[in-house]
């Protein structure tokens, strides 16, 4: 290694750790926790300038457009693009640092606050599918175990039961939902009538992706767990609504 080479390699080290620092205060200047973002928090009634205020966040073109997606494909706001900006120049700085422990152990801990759990409870993936999938290819299952869901649930959900049923000989037993249904106990019931005695496992969607019908998730979990059975919740989108 010539001199000339270590000096050049040596300031780059010196820049990154400079870098560093100031991309801790970008994040916070983009991050959640900005007087932009404190701004656009609603009000207890927000009115018309509050929704407009919030549509400027987005970059959407069209004005005739309203995407109303919050799945696999959809807009997000300035402060969250921009926050992902900051996360992957960080990242192209230092690759060292790609687990970010710090910062997805505060994340695990806000999303406990938000739903109600503790954050030893929380497990970060990439994707409700991921996670889904995760939980479905984690049991022991034995042939002819039963699974029960609806027709109306998403493939990401039903996909890894499929996978099982060809490779591991378990069974599905489809519902079909009325639509719409006539209350809360119709759609119970039909759950209900269709738990045998090898059934171990109830999946169903909170907020069904095709009508966006709410499933009574409560009642069903109480359901599953007064017949001895696990029961997997497809939340993608009760968080966003």
């Amino acid at each position: 290694m010539t001199r000339r080479r270590f000096l050049r390699q040596s300031a780059g080290v010196s820049f990154g750790a400079l870098s560093l620092s100031a991309m801790a205060d970008r994040f916070q200047e983009v991050g959640l926790d900005s007087a932009e973002a404190q701004a656009l928090r609603p009000a207890a009634e927000p009115d018309e300038a509050y929704w407009n205020r919030l549509r400027e966040q987005y970059f959407l073109l069209r004005d005739d457009l309203e995407y109303m997606n919050n799945g696999s494909l959809g807009p997000i706001p300035q402060p969250v693009l921009a926050a992902n900006a900051a996360l992957a120049e960080h990242l192209a700085q230092d690759p060292t640092d790609y687990r970010m422990s710090a910062q997805t152990q505060l994340v695990r801990e806000r999303v406990a606050a938000f739903v109600g759990a503790d954050p030893g409870e929380i497990a970060l993936t990439r994707s409700t599918t991921e996670g889904m999938n995760t939980f479905a290819h984690g049991l022991d299952w034995r042939p002819g175990d039963e699974v029960v869901m609806s027709t109306h649930e998403h493939s990401g959900g039903f996909g890894a039961y499929r996978t099982l049923e060809a490779r591991r000989g378990i069974k599905i037993r489809w519902i079909e939902l009325p639509t719409p249904p006539r209350d809360a106990e119709q759609i119970l019931d039909a759950y209900a009538q269709a738990i045998g005695p090898k059934t171990r496992l109830l999946v169903v969607s909170h907020i069904v992706f095709v009508t966006g019908l709410v499933l009574p998730v409560r009642a069903l979990t109480d359901l599953a767990h007064r017949k001895g059975l696990l029961i997997s919740v497809d939340g993608a989108h009760p968080l966003g609504m």
